[in-house]
């Protein structure tokens, strides 16, 4: 039953577009609604990625009694629609059939509604007409099942199978679409929802935890076998962004490393179908850079030197590519793993005639807790006190020292708050003066701002609350 819930019927009901005309001719449609409010606007409007965008609106021509859409050049193929200004949409595709024209009643009814010119359209037609009897059945006792508390009894065990019935012989008149019309719209958006099912079977010499990472990985790897990364269609269709969103979010394993190779393995089988690789690129670089898990900054990074910096990415503007260069030349430093800008500043608590300069470099701990704070910062008022806490009761354990830099340059409110805080025991300096500009160099633009380095100043960790630099350290 779950590849029952899963399936979208929505779907299932969309009309796709031709194959074969003259595409130099241009595009237009005429358009015929019965009951539909006189005067009102109808809109065109198509998929990008997962969204809806208007393509153009056409007013009501008396004289012919329709509405026209024309455009001099032919429109790219995907799924389109009809937009009232008061009902769900019409939904079919534009492709190779550019001059057509659809009858419909309003509220738009698709089981009612009539393509001309458009031979791939009337197929599609057919193939609803053919399963929609079997959706109707499957509806039916979707009811009925529902509505049966003990799902144990023979009449709910039995309406479930007989779900299952009627929705394999939907699935089997998908099949038969796919193979009589490989190259169609919908065949590809219909294969494309297949999930891929492992066929093969580990070595039996594997243990069962073996076998279960076996089967994950074949998975992962065999993730697009069913999806056309050469036909740029997809990206005017929801499929493709739910697809790539999904292979993101629950199948790529969680280890940068890991997910670098699987992202440029995906990109590269999209390259040369220039919607699609540049769609591709930009979701996973965008998706990145607003992860909050600690190390996922360095796939976004990867994948914009691989193909922005490098020029693949044709679509982006001088000044766009400019940004990029200069917020990977501040991030890379930073990415886990590497060392940081070193940096001296003052620390003027300790009673001396002369300031004393001290570096982030000089703690000879495993580890150093460097945090960037403000005393009028409503966070760091909590966060300081609970660093505070931790330190005085495992910084010995877990052999860490703190290295603490005031952002604000109130000498006199910053040892005021150091002393009636308590927190004198660790390394304080006031970020009033400093050997580099620290806020651009180690990104710091909001506080309270952690990081941890290892005793080789590397970083290992960063964007931590305190709560969680114990567990960190710990399972580090």
């Amino acid at each position: 039953m779950k590849r029952i819930c899963i399936l979208s019927i929505v779907l299932i009901t969309c009309v796709v577009g031709a194959f074969g005309q003259d595409r130099s001719k241009g595009f237009e449609l005429t358009v015929k609604i019965k009951d539909y409010p006189k005067g009102a606007v109808l809109k065109l409007g198509r998929y990008y990625q997962a969204k809806q965008y208007y393509v153009d609106s056409a007013i009501y021509d008396a004289k012919r009694d329709c509405y026209v859409f024309r455009k001099d050049t032919a429109l790219p193929g995907g799924l389109y629609m009809l937009i009232s200004y008061e009902h769900l949409p019409l939904e079919f595709v534009i492709d190779q059939d550019q001059v057509f024209s659809v009858e419909s009643p309003y509220p738009f009814r698709l089981t009612e509604t009539v393509f001309k010119g458009s031979k791939e359209n009337q197929k599609f037609q057919d193939f609803n007409q053919a399963t929609r009897p079997y959706y109707i059945k499957f509806e039916n006792a979707k009811k009925k099942y529902d509505s049966i508390e003990d799902k144990q009894t023979v009449e709910a065990q039995t309406l479930f199978q007989d779900m299952q019935t009627y929705w394999e012989e939907a699935d089997q008149l998908k099949v038969r679409f796919i193979k009589e019309h490989p190259d169609h719209l919908m065949s590809v958006i219909f294969l494309a929802q297949r999930d891929v099912e492992v066929t093969q079977t580990p070595p039996e010499s594997l243990s069962m935890e073996e076998k279960r990472e076996w089967r994950y990985l074949y998975y992962v790897d065999h993730y697009w076998d069913n999806i056309n990364l050469q036909d740029d269609r997809l990206i005017r269709t929801p499929l493709y962004h739910q697809r790539l969103e999904q292979y993101i979010e629950k199948v790529l394993p969680p280890q940068p490393d890991s997910v670098k190779v699987y992202l440029e393995r995906l990109i590269e089988k999209t390259r040369g179908c220039d919607e699609l690789f540049k769609y591709t690129i930009w979701y996973t670089v965008d998706y990145y850079q607003r992860s909050q898990i600690i190390g996922y900054d360095a796939i976004w990074v990867y994948i914009a030197k691989k193909y922005y910096i490098s020029g693949d990415a044709f679509w982006v503007t001088p000044a766009t590519l400019e940004n990029f260069k200069k917020r990977i030349e501040v991030l890379e430093p930073l990415l886990i793993g590497n060392v940081p800008p070193e940096f001296y500043c003052p620390d003027t608590t300790i009673d001396t005639p002369n300031e004393h300069w001290r570096s982030v470099w000089e703690t000879t701990t495993r580890y150093t807790v460097v945090i960037f704070w403000e005393p009028s910062c409503s966070h760091c008022k909590k966060a300081i006190p609970a660093l505070r806490d931790l330190y005085k009761a495992k910084s010995d354990s877990l052999n860490f020292e703190v290295y603490a830099v005031c952002r604000e340059h109130d000498v006199q409110a910053w040892m005021d708050f150091i002393h009636n805080n308590q927190v004198t025991q660790w390394i304080n300096v006031n970020g009033k003066a400093s050997t580099i500009k620290y806020d651009e160099l180690w990104d710091v633009s909001t506080t309270p701002q952690i990081f941890i380095l290892d005793d080789k100043h590397r970083i290992v960790g960063k964007q931590l609350n305190v709560e969680h630099i114990e567990t960190f350290i710990r399972h580090w």
